[in-house]
């Protein structure tokens, strides 16, 4: 059998969880070729979960074992990604294997227990690695388990945004995604973000603001000005109306003071304006419309030409 066949052969071990085999496996690899790159982390990887399945198989079926497996795996990513490993086949294999029994192990505790009991960090944490592999399909299942967890929660508004976005539905994602960063940005997990307009975006301004929590607050107004946030979802008449208190109260807050605070509300202020443009369009005449287009212009005078210019685009 040709080395390449027994790497395919060790690694599909690891996929299966059949740990001590893929690293009896890797270990004659490394006899035959002990600078292979792939037969070194393929041994280091067998060796490193062989070492801790006991552990993995007498924690409870269910909701321990699925966050004992999101955790494990969390630490191993940080301790191979030292390594240089999380390139190779081996590692493609066991997140493969790692993350589908942790989706599983969820399944049946939701199965089990319902999904109040379930730990919205542990959830979190479960989306996270699953985007981060690019496994969107299983990150929309989680995220659809956990729909009436997510209302209070802006950071799984990003995370669906951005599995919708990786799998095809991309004009719901950024309708998600402007109403994610109106509800909070320093909530915006830019690490996992990799849709296109808002990477492509994120990686154009971010040597200019060197601090993360401005380049979040910032970001979601350059897509606004740029006519990529244009679209809404259909908001009640409640929500608009709050939109709008908030408008006023960020436009007062900013008349009164000055101070580190005024960029971030500066932001806000151009943000909830924008949304409520585009909720009145075809209504300019309507007093919300105009005072909300006034408070846009006070804060940045040549902001909605701009924006007209980039929707235009």
């Amino acid at each position: 059998m040709s080395f390449s066949r027994k790497l395919e052969e060790a690694n599909q071990y690891l996929s299966d969880g059949d740990f001590e085999k893929a690293k009896k496996n890797f270990d004659l690899l490394l006899n035959e070729n002990p600078d292979h790159p792939e037969a070194i982390a393929g041994y280091f990887i067998s060796s490193y979960w062989d070492n801790r399945l006991d552990r993995i198989h007498n924690a409870k079926e269910g909701r321990e074992r699925s966050l004992l497996l999101v955790q494990s795996f969390s630490e191993f990513q940080n301790a191979f990604d030292l390594r240089k490993f999380t390139g190779t086949t081996s590692f493609q294999s066991i997140s493969e294997s790692i993350l589908s029994e942790a989706v599983e192990q969820l399944k049946i505790s939701v199965q089990r227990e319902g999904l109040h009991f379930q730990d919205p960090n542990a959830l979190l944490g479960l989306i996270r690695e699953l985007i981060r592999f690019r496994d969107y399909k299983n990150a929309l299942e989680i995220l659809n388990y956990s729909s009436s967890v997510e209302k209070n929660s802006p950071e799984f508004l990003y995370l669906r945004a951005e599995s919708l976005y990786q799998t095809g539905e991309e004009r719901k994602s950024l309708i998600l995604y402007r109403e994610a960063f109106l509800r909070d940005p320093s909530a915006a997990p830019l690490v996992v973000l990799k849709a296109e307009p808002i990477l492509f975006w994120m990686e154009k301004l971010r040597d200019s603001y060197k601090e993360e929590s401005d380049l979040k607050e910032v970001l979601p107004v350059v897509l606004a000005e740029q006519g990529i946030f244009e679209e809404t979802r259909n908001y009640s008449e409640k929500e608009v109306l709050g939109f709008y208190q908030n408008l006023v109260r960020l436009k007062d807050t900013l008349n009164s003071r000055k101070d580190l605070y005024d960029f971030k509300i500066r932001c806000r202020i151009l943000q909830h304006a924008c949304l409520i443009l585009d909720i009145y369009r075809g209504m300019q005449y309507s007093e919300v419309y105009q005072e909300s287009k006034r408070i846009l212009d006070n804060v940045d005078p040549g902001f909605f030409q701009r924006r007209q210019d980039g929707i235009k685009r």
